[in-house]
């Protein structure tokens, strides 16, 4: 019987580690988007990091109506759009250092950006943990829109 159950654990961690390792490359965003163009793998984001520079020439504004929320004990920031209209074509950028293309922000929805999906232009990866996120924007519509950073509870 103990056999049996060092068999069965045994089995779990082989099994676990082979999806683990499967999934590296997967989009871990907590909230998937249904576009098929936002599905994208690690090295994908990576690549669109290093095709990208910070725009610091598009006008800068705030935008209140935008809230960006910081789970660090989930590794994610969470957008909600309680503006007026979705958004679409939406970039992501933090700390004017790493990047991701997020695309659709809905209005009234939640949206997730996994820190896994943040790299820079040299396409290193953005930190999985600590607190070092300081400033968020998001370009579209030929803005830079500045939002405020809420902490999770």
């Amino acid at each position: 019987m103990i056999c049996a159950h060092k068999t069965i654990g045994l089995l779990t961690i082989l099994l676990l580690g082979g999806c683990a390792s499967d999934m590296q490359n997967v989009n871990p965003s907590t909230n998937p988007s249904t576009n098929p163009a936002e599905q994208k793998s690690r090295p994908s984001f990576a690549q669109y990091a290093a095709s990208r520079q910070y725009p610091a020439d598009l006008p800068k504004v705030d935008e209140p109506r935008i809230h960006a929320e910081v789970e660090y004990q989930l590794d994610v920031i969470n957008f909600v759009n309680f503006g007026e209209k979705d958004l679409s074509d939406v970039e992501v950028w933090v700390n004017e250092h790493y990047v991701t293309f997020l695309g659709a922000l809905p209005l009234k929805k939640q949206r997730g950006v996994n820190f896994h999906n943040l790299f820079d232009a040299a396409s290193q990866q953005a930190p999985s943990r600590g607190v070092w996120v300081e400033k968020i924007e998001l370009n579209y519509d030929g803005q830079m829109h500045s939002v405020r950073i809420h902490a999770a509870d």
